[in-house]
């Protein structure tokens, strides 16, 4: 019998602008308690098919960790791709989440030649 997913987010990629080039997943707690006082809980990422690509037992994370960053998909041409980073971060809430992970990908883009 297949575990029960109380919370589930769908990404349909067809339908992303094509100005869209990253998107990253992070998890946190809405209410900023740490994933450790989860009783039963896990992350998983899986294709349309269900087979899934990464999990992580919320468990195993650091105890006092409130925000992950799960992974982040980024479009090249017509095909997207999955880098996984299991990172936790120190962020209190999901704007500082973002603005840190943001800031993170930006880092990572090539400098356009020519400039």
């Amino acid at each position: 019998m297949a575990p029960l997913d109380q919370e589930q987010i769908r990404l349909s990629l067809e339908k992303v602008p094509l100005n869209i080039t990253h998107i990253a997943l992070i998890a946190n707690s809405y209410h900023g308690h740490p994933f450790s006082r989860v009783k039963k809980g896990e992350i998983h990422l899986s294709d349309d098919e269900g087979n899934r690509c990464f999990e992580v037992n919320l468990k195993q994370i650091p105890r006092d960790c409130t925000t992950l960053w799960v992974a982040h998909l980024r479009r090249e041409i017509e095909d997207w791709h999955l880098t996984l980073h299991n990172l936790p971060l120190s962020a209190e809430d999901m704007v500082e989440a973002a603005q840190g992970v943001s800031h993170e990908l930006a880092r990572a883009l090539p400098i356009p030649q020519g400039i």
